[in-house]
């Protein structure tokens, strides 16, 4: 049966042994309390970065087959800064390449289906791997959205009626989250990978200090000679490694609460 006294003996001789010991000091106490902070700082500045940097690029877009009827579309891409209108002659290669962002091609109804007039498809290619391809494909859906309710419009008014009451069918989508919640979802997603890196990096040099250490620094020989059994020595070392753990764990909490992202808005 564990004996609690030696339990605590064997488990402060542990503690005391790793507070003398350099690499373990730095590694799980130091390491944790100034990488950690620095490191989701870091993370969350390249992620605004990159993002900041995506929005500053004007997107290069080609349109093939465009209606005449729907003159005003181009003239609405041509009228937005951050869209900028190319011609390519393998315009899927030149978006694998990244050369171009989007590509919207323009293809008529099917005839023998009931449709307006002056109808269209739209298909859209782009690269999702990369984040200004992405960045178009959200621009140029924005506007082609605004003319599709503006086409809608105009085709209700030829026949005398409402916008509501010619489309019928609305979807509208409301975020109940607020700023704080939608930060701390963003973290919660991020902190599991986090937290594999600390378990590794906390736990990795008292575990080996406790096992082979023994071994290297010859003392383990005369741990085992001690007047214990060796249960409890190796239920002392495993509350020490854990005992480490835990405070890795404080650390990294603490870092996490004061680098935790706040969205300035969230668009419903």
């Amino acid at each position: 049966m564990a004996n609690g006294r030696d339990i605590r003996l064997l488990y402060v001789r542990e503690l005391r042994s790793a507070l003398r010991e350099r690499s373990i000091v730095i590694n799980s106490i130091l390491l944790p309390l100034f990488l950690y902070p620095l490191l989701l700082w870091l993370v969350y500045t390249g992620i605004s970065f990159v993002g900041g940097q995506t929005q500053g690029f004007s997107s290069r877009i080609l349109l093939k087959n465009l209606p005449t009827e729907h003159r005003l579309l181009k003239d609405e891409i041509q009228g937005n800064p951050q869209i900028e209108l190319k011609d390519s002659q393998i315009p899927e290669e030149d978006i694998r390449n990244g050369k171009l962002d989007l590509v919207a091609e323009f293809h008529p109804l099917d005839s023998q289906a009931p449709s307006l007039k002056d109808g269209f498809r739209v298909k859209i290619t782009y690269d999702g791997s990369k984040d200004r391809s992405s960045t178009a494909r959200g621009r140029f859906t924005e506007i082609l959205t605004r003319y599709r309710n503006f086409f809608l419009g105009t085709q209700a008014k030829n026949i005398g009626i409402s916008p509501e009451q010619f489309q019928q069918f609305w979807v509208e989508t409301r975020n109940v989250a607020t700023s704080r919640q939608m930060g701390q979802f963003i973290l919660g997603m991020m902190l599991p990978i986090f937290l594999v890196i600390m378990l590794a990096v906390g736990c990795m040099y008292p575990a080996i200090d406790s096992t082979a250490g023994e071994r290297e620094k010859s003392t383990w020989e005369t741990l085992l000679t001690a007047a214990t059994p060796r249960r409890n020595v190796i239920v002392a070392k495993y509350l020490y490694v854990a005992t480490m753990w835990s405070r890795t764990v404080r650390r990294f909490a603490e870092a996490s609460v004061f680098t935790q992202p706040r969205p300035r808005c969230i668009l419903a």
